[in-house]
Order: structure tokens, then sequence, then C-alpha cells
């Protein structure tokens, strides 16, 4: 059951803004994102990066912060905004604007009398941070939208006009750089080409990390034909271009099979646009072509020599060290988790965490690279300075870089550089900012919207840290052999089929709504551990196998650590279920209540998590239940197979050929996922009967009742008499003994009540046969 979130102006409006797919964020009530004193206001740990447009996740922030503010994320909903501080009477808005055609669109007044003017932003454009005195251009970054307030006063659209087209006067960097090339050639090729030249030679690796960055729908058609003409050119029509083509559109919204063939057939050499123009696109989204080039040709060998310093000493703090090397890349390809004490690298695809120390290689080459520009800048200092004051002053200069320059790439600067960078505003996120998106998922070809089962490309403020071990198939792909596989264990019972496709399907969306277990028993030899098993090849990162003894009663206290290992997986299974133990009904409670769970890995401190996973656990035997109450009942879900497959028919190549077919069946999951969200997972009422029975079966405490004592509603019997009478029974049943305070407890819940006769105590309403 789920509560309304109570309507608020500044949820509704919220709402308005997501519908129009605009990503928004919450900042705190009556700040602009920071108090007044340097201390951030941001209620997200990764600031405007993650917004979103989530209905849900919109109420889930407005109900926790109901008075937060809301920040517009401008660039990732394809907006840009001029920001005129028309209060002020230096503003050179109103001098600049005359003249030029200003379209009706979209304005909003600030709290200070100021005025946005939101327009559409061009395609991969990036913008100047000024366009004239008093006028900021606002894109890589975020506002305020109505009604949000500030120093008392309120945020308020002007005008209800959509947002127009952006003006051609609005500058753009490239076109900024065009117009330099057009004065200094030179140093315009320079700004444009840095990080591009050398491209004729760049390998297929290469190629497909630059198309990692470039989401196949984000540009149209024109810049999706861009694309494929640049690959045709540097492969010259070769079919391994084409391959490489194909599997980059397959991520967009709007792949056609046997479109880009076509495209490719008809191109011809030599049609102007090179992987000069790939890489381009690239770089406007974020890539590293330097961090890429430099790995191709050495790791400490520069192709370019940037000019970074300015005609000051240089600061070579680590400090400034630290906040320089998120600059150039860490602030938008590197996050660290200081409750893992661990580094995420952004690979194109999702967040890897770095398990190979490296952070300190990055931040070495980094240093090489800093340490080699010191001394371009001190050997160009020093020649100015030998020309204007002689050679003393200049060859002290040059030897203080060359001692800097060791300093620079010593082990003792790289390890405190990369210390001090974790706690970059940037980089610096917590464990929850991953993976909070279930109906995100993330596979080697890109993310699969859960909602809608498209493949699009994946992108860094999803915050995917998880992937599955193989891309999912085109929406047309049946997984054969796995139906037939499925409908030979099950006897053919297409309504079990259909659940546990629907049961797969909520189990990769990370939901734990349906409070589900579920329990897939019967004897040897009959598929069940093999569906359990090719599952969780196909989940990869997304799947855990438990060790069965997590949800059996044990006599000693579990670990936390137990726990602890299924933060962030969606499926865990197990297996292997020993004979004459019973459930654990506390953790199984946990676990698939949903409710927040604290837990810690050896060494480590405790941390909260919310539980994401379906349980689905295979066994030969079944554990009885110490007490079954309708919480248990609700949650379990008895999946029978009693088919067993003869020697003679077995295929012990049977896994790995389900492996192979490993994207179809990740797309009749994604299929179940589409199925859960509009019916439920729906149990049939063949599995609802087996299930019920097997709680009637294996209810230890029920069975003894039944079997030792008798219902007497006048009958007190003392608590000493019923405990040994219980564990004599338990023992020979071979389930073991229980505590007196578990015993009474559970009778309790059973409606018997506390009682006392001759000075002893016990319960009223039983006797012992």
């Amino acid at each position: 059951m789920t509560c309304a979130v109570p309507s608020s102006p500044l949820l509704d409006a919220a709402l308005r803004y997501a519908r129009r797919g605009w990503l928004i964020l919450p900042i705190g009530a009556g700040t602009k994102g920071d108090d007044g004193s340097g201390n951030s206001t941001h209620h997200l740990s990764n600031g405007y990066k993650g917004a979103s447009c989530d209905p849900e996740t919109i109420r889930t922030w407005w109900t926790r912060w109901p008075g937060a503010n809301i920040g517009l994320n401008l660039e990732a909903s394809g907006l840009v905004a001029l920001d005129a501080d028309t209060y002020k009477p230096d503003c050179g808005w109103k001098t600049f604007i005359e003249g030029r055609d200003l379209p009706e669109t979209l304005v909003q007044r600030s709290p200070r009398g100021g005025r946005h003017f939101i327009f559409r932003s061009a395609a991969a454009a990036r913008y100047p941070g000024k366009l004239c005195p008093g006028v900021e251009i606002k894109h890589r970054g975020y506002i305020l939208l109505e009604p949000s307030t500030f120093e008392g006063g309120d945020y308020r659209f002007e005008t209800d006009h959509a947002p127009a087209p952006v003006p051609d006067w609005v500058p753009t960097v490239d076109g900024l750089a065009r117009t330099a090339a057009q004065e200094r050639p030179g140093k315009a090729q320079a700004v444009l080409g840095r990080g591009f030249a050398g491209l004729d030679g760049a390998p297929t690796t290469e190629v497909e990390e630059l198309l990692s960055w470039i989401d196949p729908d984000a540009h149209g058609y024109e810049g999706w034909m861009q694309i494929l003409l640049a690959l045709h050119d540097h492969f010259r029509g070769s079919a391994e271009g084409l391959a490489l083509a194909e599997a980059w559109s397959r991520q967009g919204k709007k792949f056609k099979p046997g479109e880009v063939a076509g495209k490719w057939e008809g191109f011809r050499a030599g049609g102007g646009v090179s992987l000069g123009t790939l890489a381009q696109r690239a770089r406007l989204s974020g890539a590293d072509l330097s961090h890429i080039a430099r790995r191709r040709h050495g790791g400490d060998r520069l192709r370019h020599q940037p000019d970074s310093f300015p005609d000051d000493p240089p600061d070579l703090s680590h400090d400034h060290l630290a906040l320089d090397l998120g600059a150039r890349s860490w602030d938008a390809n590197a996050r660290h988790v200081a409750l893992w004490g661990k580094w995420l690298f952004w690979n194109g695809k999702h967040w890897r965490r770095d398990e190979t120390l490296e952070h300190l290689s990055r931040t070495r080459d980094f240093l090489r690279t800093r340490a080699t520009e010191l001394q371009t800048w001190a050997d160009r200092e020093a020649a100015s300075l030998e020309h204007r004051e002689g050679t003393g002053k200049a060859r002290k200069l040059k030897r203080w870089a060359r001692d800097q320059a060791k300093v620079l790439r010593s082990s003792a600067t790289v390890v405190a550089v990369s210390n001090l960078a974790r706690a970059n505003v940037g980089s610096a996120v917590t464990h929850e900012a991953f993976d909070a998106s279930g109906f995100l998922v993330g596979t080697p070809g890109g993310t699969v919207d859960l909602r809608t089962g498209a493949l699009r490309a994946a992108r860094r403020e999803d915050m995917i840290s998880r992937v599955t071990a193989c891309a999912p198939a085109d929406a047309s792909t049946r997984p054969s052999l796995w139906l037939r596989f499925l409908s030979e264990v099950l006897q053919g019972d297409q309504d079990t089929i259909a659940f546990l496709q629907r049961a797969a399907g909520y189990a990769l969306t990370g939901s734990t709504a349906e409070h589900k277990l579920l329990f897939l028993h019967g004897s040897g030899r009959n598929g069940k551990s093999l569906i359990l098993n090719t599952l969780l090849h196909i989940w990869g990162d997304y799947g855990r196998r438990v060790p069965a003894s997590t949800f059996l009663n044990s006599q000693t206290e579990r670990h936390p650590t137990d726990i602890a290992g299924l933060q962030g997986a969606r499926l865990a299974i197990a297996s292997e279920l020993p004979r004459g133990k019973s459930w654990d009904e506390a953790v199984i409670k946990d676990l698939t209540g949903g409710d927040r769970m604290t837990a810690r890995f050896m060494r480590q401190d405790y941390f909260e998590f919310d539980p994401q996973l379906t349980l689905m656990i295979a066994g030969n035997t079944q554990p009885s239940f110490r007490g079954v109450d309708e919480a248990i009942r609700s949650r379990v879900i008895l999946v029978p197979f009693s088919v067993i497959i003869p020697p003679e028919r077995r295929d012990l190549a049977l896994p790995e050929k389900l492996k192979a077919e490993g994207p179809a069946i990740l797309r009749w999951c994604i299929e179940g996922a589409l199925a859960w969200q509009e019916r439920g997972l729906d149990v049939p009422r063949s599995l609802a009967a087996a299930s019920a029975a097997y709680f009637d079966e294996e209810d230890t405490l029920g069975q003894f009742l039944e079997d030792e004592t008798c219902a007497d509603p006048h009958a007190i019997t003392a608590t000493e008499d019923l405990i040994l009478r219980f564990n004599f029974w338990s023992e020979r049943q071979g389930l073991g003994s229980w505590s007196k305070r578990t015993l009474v407890k559970e009778l309790k819940m059973r409606g018997f009540t506390d009682a006392k006769s001759n000075g002893q105590r016990g319960l009223r309403g039983l006797r012992l046969r």
C-alpha cells in the first residue's frame, strides 16, 4: 500500500515541468545553491547533474524537501537561457538587443528584477559564459524556476510562450573559434583540432570509445548520417566499419534493421566527412581526446604541448593540482565514494569501479603532463628573461622548473593529489547516488529503460555502475532454446512460464513492491538450478549467489557481512538447501519487505541501504517454518518441478548453449518487466495452491500443536512443560530445539495468553495430550 504524496505549488510545478521533458532538481528552500557563506544547499550529492524528469523521483524529492526550490538543468533539457541583470545600471542588455530580432519566447522575472530569456539550444552547441556586460549565457548549469523564492521574492513567468529556437545572434564556442580561424588560422586550428590530429590511423578500439560518448538520437537524422559518413570514410566502406555503425546505431530509439546497411552501400569514398567530425562530437559530449590519444601514443609523450600557464609563476600546490585534475577530466569522468573507499571511472557504458589502482595511474599521467607543461612554460619564460636580463636568471628558472618537475612526478605527489581529489565537489558522491533508478539497466550495448523496453545510449547522469553480461537482442527476437527448455521442465505449463517471465522482469527492475521470494522445489535433475544459473549469468553485475545458510535459522548470530554483499543486487539466488533446516522468517521478511537495512563489510563501518533484490532459491528439500503467519504466507511462492530428465536426454552442453542465447533471454526478461508493470506478478492458481499446501505441511509449530496438544480455553499449561515436550517432539522430527522464549512468543502470536497456575508461569488455551 502506498500513501498519496500531498500536493503543493512547488511539487505541482515540478511535475508540470517534468511533463515537458525538462530535467529538474531540488535546491534548498529560499537559496540558489549556497547559503551565502560558500556552503552548498544542493539536496543532491551530484548537484544539477542528478536532475530528473521521472515523476516518482520528483515526488520523492518534494516529499522529503517540501519547501525546496526548483532547479532546471538547462543543457540536459535542451535549453539555453540568457540571464540579464536588467536591474543593474551597467547592464548592457538594452544596448545589445537594439537592432536585433528578439523572438517570442519564455521569459521569467527573477526576485531582484532580472530576466531569464529561455530558448531551445542548438544541437551539440556549446556557449561562452557571457553575452555582453551584465548578461550571462546559462547552458551547462541550472536556473531556478517559478515558484521558487530567493531573498524574500519569487520567480515569476512574464510570458507563457514555449521556448523558441535560440537566435543566431547568440554566439557559440565553435562559432567564436571559426571567427578566430579567419583572423588567426593557426591559433584557431589549435583550439578546434586539439586531440583530433593523427586520427587517420586510429584503431577500431579507439573509434569504439569515441562512439560510446555519442547518443545516436542526440543530433537528429543529420547528425546520425554524419557519424555514418565519418565511419564509412575511416574504414573505407569495409564490413568492419559497417558492423561498428550497426552496433552504435542499434542503441538509438529510431533504429531500423537494414537501414544502416542500405545507407552504407550508397555512400561514396571521400564524402568529405572524416573521423575528425566524430571526434569533435565525442569531445562536445565530454570525451577527453588527449587522454584517449595518449593511451595509443604513449602515456607521457604529449603530441600537443598546451600553453597552460600564465606569465605568473604556476601554482603547484597539491590543492591546486587536485582541483586542476578535476577540471581537466575527473569532474566529468571520476567519482569517489568514501564509504567504499573506491574510485569509479566512466568508461562510456557505466561507472566502473577501480579495482586495479587506476586512479593512481591516471593521476601519474596527469602529473607527467603538468611536469611537461611546466618545463615548456619555463623554457618560454627563460628565453624572454635571457633577452631582457641575461642568462643567469634564465638558467635559474629552468633549473627550478626541472626540480619542480621531478617533484610533480614523485610518488608522494601522486598519492597526495589523488587523495585530495577525493574531496573535489565534482567527484565526491555517496553510494546512494549510483543505480538509484530501478527502471534503468546498464548493458554492454547501452542503457535499457524498462518503462519502455528501449535500448539507448548510456549517460553519465544516470549514474549506472553495473552492467548485465550481454546487451539485449532486438525486440522481435525469441529465445527459442530457452522456451523449449522451460516448456519441457514445466510440462508445457504456459501460465507458470509466463509467471516466471514476469518474475524475471520484476527482478530486473529492482523493485520490492511485491514482497516475494520464489522457491523452486523438486528432486534433482529437473532444470530448476539451470534456470537460476542462466538468469544469474545474464544479470552480470546485478546478480549475487548467496549461501543458503543466509536464509536458514542458525544457532549462532549471523555476521552483517552476509547481508552487506546484497547491496545493489537485483537478483539473489541460493541452492543446495540442507535437510532438517527451517527458514529464518525474520531475514526473509527483511529482504523482501523493502525496508532500509544496516550492514557492513569486513573491517568497515556500518552503512544503510534499501534492498533492491528478488530472492530465488532452488532446493531438493523443503525447509520448515517455525511459525506460519500471514506475512510469510504472502511472501513465499512455491514453484514445483516434478519432471525428472532421464540420463539419455540430458544435454551436458545445454548450460553453455543457454548462455549463448543470453541476449534473446535478456530481451525476454525485459518483456517480462513490461508485462509485470501491466498486471503485476499475478501468481497462477496452481502455484498459489502448491504454496498453501507447503505452508500447511511445513508449519512446525502447527504440527506440534496438532500432534501433542488439545485446545482447551480453560486449561493452563506450564511453560516448562511446554518447552520440554516441544523440544522432545522436535528432536524426533529432526528439526532441532527451540528456546523457551521463542516458543512462548510464537504461541502468543497464535492467540494463547499468559497465565499462572500454582505459582508457575504458563499459557492459557491448550493442554498437553
